[in-house]
């Protein structure tokens, strides 16, 4: 699992429900704060330790959720360079394929942005107008990338997380967490035959 917050809930959470932690040697978290998928964005996941020690795993299945932090233009940089991303997410699926080349790679979300949540200021309510948008399109192109990829599969979180249940119109807060680790569950537990 490569992210941070939700990593130790959905650890725990994949862990207990209806016998996965039978069906499964070990559920680990790997997360950073920020990271990006783009390999040129201002914070790549691919050049962190927690990437590392992701791939150093042998798993049968790598649940990645990334894509928020590549839609994120001011101060970082990171929009002007999303024509990489399906380059760059063929890539990080190829390498954790390569450790473990019958591994299922789940790609989650990107998950939804809320420029509505309550309480934001103004800044904040722009930023996610302008990311909005480019958050859809990345996901469509992770979808369109899963579906012409064997050994990939897409899980969409629209629907799935809430405006209620973000912090920030972006972040998830324990509710919102508990809402994409069980839809994450449901589609893992279905591949597995176990719904």
């Amino acid at each position: 699992v490569l992210f941070r917050s939700i990593a130790s809930f959905f650890t725990r959470v994949l862990g207990t429900y209806d016998g996965l932690a039978t069906a499964w040697r070990e559920v680990v978290g790997f997360g950073v704060g920020g990271a990006t998928l783009l390999a040129k964005g201002d914070r790549p996941i691919q050049g962190t330790k927690a990437y590392t020690d992701a791939l150093a795993k042998a798993c049968d299945h790598f649940v990645v959720m990334l894509g928020t932090n590549d839609t994120v233009q001011a101060g970082r940089g990171n929009w002007e360079k999303a024509d990489d991303f399906v380059g760059d997410l063929g890539a990080l699926c190829a390498a954790a394929r390569e450790r473990s080349p019958e591994a299922t790679v789940w790609i989650v979300g990107p998950p939804p942005m809320f420029a509505d949540a309550r309480g934001l200021d103004d800044a904040r309510v722009a930023s996610l107008t302008a990311r909005a948008p480019r958050r859809i399109e990345l996901a469509k192109r992770a979808k369109a990338f899963a579906g012409a990829t064997p050994g990939v599969e897409h899980i969409s979180l629209d629907g799935v997380l809430t405006a209620q249940r973000t912090v920030d119109g972006v972040h998830p807060d324990p509710f919102g967490h508990e809402d994409i680790a069980r839809a994450v569950h449901s589609r893992l537990a279905a591949a597995m035959g176990r719904e």
